[in-house]
């Protein structure tokens, strides 16, 4: 399978090239990096162009003329991607060398309707010293219909691999609002999740492929032990319907 990875980056300078590091000594490479860079202030950039001098991989950067927000800029990214099925990528975490060749067995092994895979991960702090706690916290390997999972359901972006064609399956400018930050559209993550949800089956993989790192600059949500909460889910899920009604799925 094709895959590629969608990084969104911002004034990332201080853990990027540890992120970077970890994308290039993966037992499975993947076929693309593709980074959308929203007007960084710091020398971001300029450690993606040395990366992509030297990455045994395609690297392709795309600098933002006006800032977009986190989940509008990754959403770009995943956009920009060519590959059959695409990974979130944050700027400040750490993947495990496993992480795309575990994934990718899971995926290989299950069904056709499979549109996302959601691994565990180690949350660790700003130097990488494990906390002890797991995010998502997965019990054990399973294959979940999307309409069996909660509606309050989601999890972070750097958790999921999920088919690129999720992303257009619905054509729905306003998502909704985001659950942390209301005067924005709902994020990247949450959104992709509640399309997964709708469109098809979740594989939930128990083993942890990324430290999850937590710092001062954190931009994702907060740590609940379960789920990241999605709030006016009312409201999308009426939104999604109308849609499916009036033949917005393919």
């Amino acid at each position: 399978m094709k895959l590629s990875i969608a990084m969104a980056t911002y004034t990332g300078a201080q853990f990027l090239a540890e992120q970077l590091k970890s994308l290039s000594t993966q037992t499975r490479l993947h076929d693309e990096l593709v980074v959308t860079d929203d007007c960084s202030t710091d020398r971001t950039v300029d450690i993606l162009t040395e990366f992509s001098q030297s990455a045994s991989f395609p690297v392709r950067i795309y600098r933002n003329s006006t800032n977009l927000g986190y989940g509008d800029n990754f959403l770009k990214a995943a956009a920009l991607c060519r590959g059959e099925w695409t990974a979130f990528c944050d700027q400040d975490d750490v993947w495990l060398p496993p992480k795309l060749a575990v994934v990718e067995k899971y995926i290989n092994s299950a069904r056709s309707n499979v549109v996302m895979a959601v691994h565990s991960a180690e949350v660790v702090d700003d130097a990488l010293r494990l906390s002890g706690v797991r995010h998502p916290d997965i019990s054990k390997w399973r294959i979940v219909s999307g309409e069996k999972l909660p509606t309050l359901w989601g999890v972070p972006g750097f958790s999921i691999i999920f088919r690129s064609r999720l992303l257009s399956e619905l054509d729905i400018p306003d998502r909704g609002p985001d659950a942390h930050t209301p005067t924005v559209a709902m994020s990247h993550d949450a959104w992709t999740c509640r399309l997964a949800r709708v469109f098809g089956d979740v594989i939930m993989i128990p083993e942890p492929l990324v430290l999850y790192r937590r710092h001062h600059a954190s931009v994702s949500t907060v740590i609940t032990g379960g789920v990241t909460e999605i709030r006016n889910s009312r409201r999308l899920s009426r939104t999604i319907a109308r849609a499916l009604h009036r033949g917005g799925a393919e």
